[in-house]
């Protein structure tokens, strides 16, 4: 819990339990009830309390008989029997679970000379609250134990409260995270922000294996309502991985969850968007993602989004509009600067056929690109068609060879690159072909409008290593090429690597 909300239970105070003879039973039928209304948890107190000043974080009765310190513990739990499984992991089976006015609390083990008591509640958010109360020393035992009886009577569920009960010192609602926050992406290609971590509200669970769990508040208590959804349905699921570590288990917004005896993810999956969640890995997915398929790996995104994302059936990089995460679409390949080694069993390639009946590869994304590109061309009367793309290694090999017996070698040196550093390989690079060649001006103006660069520009030889070919563009996306243009540079000046 936030420290402000912390601090502004400790003011909080102290139960002034007048008119209580010692050994005697404490009459609660008059007090009145106090809501936090925040944390959902409300208390009973006697009808002529007086406030006393709050130092430290502890809270004085009458005389200082007793002491009560109140804290948020920072954790959420789905329910009380979550709670108590937790406490009795850590105190024993001595943690009782208790009921009284309609709450839920449990009862921590007492300290010798009874004393003090420790008691931990359930606030209707689900947040936990710590309640110590101690009885001075000079106070005698049946005195004592009257106190503290008194003071568990006073637990009291929020919906319990009268709607005209007074409410005292309601800490600020925990901070809630933002649509944007909820929508960072994090990927192969994507860092998280590094103040990221100040950004979020985290507290602590534990699953039904007692395992501790750090999530932020707002996906815990999402993941809460999962749980209890499926669990109507007679499906047990729990969160096995929450926050830590790198990737999207850093945004405290990501969960790896696990099913009790395997099963149905579909009917798991069909709940997630109900709740603001999405599969973050899906089978079909893995090209955006840049990651393999995850079954039980889900992220929170908000209602609204996962709802139109499910509708959809797109992965979180296709529903903000970026590029996929599997390819670096700034690779440099030039005669420096040969294709990675793993680039081919990462590309994804879609395939036209062009006007001469040939058969073209093209990145997906790019090949995308270039339809959108050719369509607004086609409507100032400018028709383009493709005349090669994507080659393998292999292939350029070949072609290497072929027109070294053709054209001789000196032609392949400077129109040809070496087999494992063309462009070509990367699927992004396309030669364009025009049945009217007066035009490269017009279609040059578009390009970035599209993703697109001219790569070998004029002028630019040294830089490239290539002659000027306007019938060579390559896409890098749309941001990077629009800086690209406007800073009047090629891709190996924009990248440093002049």
């Amino acid at each position: 819990m936030k420290q402000s909300a912390g601090m502004a239970l400790a003011l909080w105070l102290c139960l002034a339990l007048a008119g209580c003879a010692p050994g005697s039973r404490v009459d609660v039928s008059a007090w009145r009830y106090y809501r936090l209304d925040a944390p959902g948890v409300s208390l009973r107190l006697p009808d002529d309390f007086s406030r006393s000043e709050a130092r430290d974080a502890l809270l004085y009765g009458r005389d200082a008989e007793l002491t009560v310190e109140i804290d948020g513990c920072g954790e959420l739990y789905a329910d009380s029997q979550a709670l108590l499984s937790r406490l009795r992991s850590a105190e024993g089976e001595a943690a009782e679970l208790v009921e009284a006015d309609g709450a839920a609390y449990v009862r921590l083990p007492a300290d010798g000379g009874g004393r003090c008591a420790v008691y931990e509640l359930l606030g209707s958010d689900g947040e936990a609250y710590r309640i110590r109360a101690e009885v001075s020393g000079d106070v005698k035992e049946k005195r004592a134990a009257a106190l503290l009886r008194a003071l568990e009577s006073t637990f009291c569920a929020a919906s319990s409260a009268p709607e005209d009960a007074e409410i005292i010192q309601a800490p600020a609602a925990p901070s809630q995270l933002s649509r944007a926050d909820c929508l960072t992406l994090v990927n192969v290609r994507s860092a998280l922000a590094e103040n990221w971590a100040d950004r979020l509200d985290m507290v602590t669970t534990y699953n039904d294996r007692g395992e501790v769990l750090r999530m932020e508040r707002t996906v815990c208590k999402a993941f809460f309502g999962l749980q209890k959804a499926l669990a109507a349905e007679g499906v047990s699921v729990r969160a096995t991985l929450a926050y830590g570590g790198e990737g999207e288990h850093a945004t405290g917004l990501a969960l790896d969850l696990a099913l009790d005896g395997g099963g149905p993810w579909e009917r798991v999956c069909a709940k997630f968007a109900d709740h603001g969640f999405i599969l973050r890995y899906s089978e079909d997915g893995a090209y955006y993602t840049g990651h393999a398929a995850e079954p039980g790996h889900i992220r929170y995104v908000g209602a609204e989004a996962a709802r139109e994302i499910a509708e959809r059936g797109v992965t979180l990089e296709e529903y903000l509009g970026t590029l996929p995460a599997s390819i670096d679409y700034l690779v440099l390949v030039n005669p420096e600067h040969a294709l990675p080694d793993d680039w081919e069993d990462r590309l994804e390639v879609v395939y036209m056929t062009n006007r001469h009946g040939e058969e073209i590869g093209v990145e997906r994304i790019a090949f995308e690109a270039y339809c959108r590109l050719r369509d607004a061309l086609a409507e100032e009367g400018v028709h383009l068609d493709i005349n090669s793309a994507w080659r393998s290694v292999a292939e350029q090999k070949a072609l290497a060879e072929s027109y070294t017996r053709k054209y001789g070698a000196d032609y392949v040196k400077k129109y040809v690159a070496v087999p494992g550093y063309s462009e070509h390989h990367t699927g992004l690079a396309i030669d364009l072909y025009l049945e009217s060649m007066d035009v490269w001006a017009k279609i040059h103006a578009r390009l970035a409008e599209f993703g697109f660069i001219l790569r070998y520009p004029e002028g630019k030889e040294s830089i490239t290593g290539y002659g000027y070919e306007p019938w060579h563009v390559r896409f890098v996306g749309t941001d990077t090429a629009g800086e690209i243009a406007e800073r009047g540079v090629t891709l190996e000046e924009y990248l440093g690597e002049t």
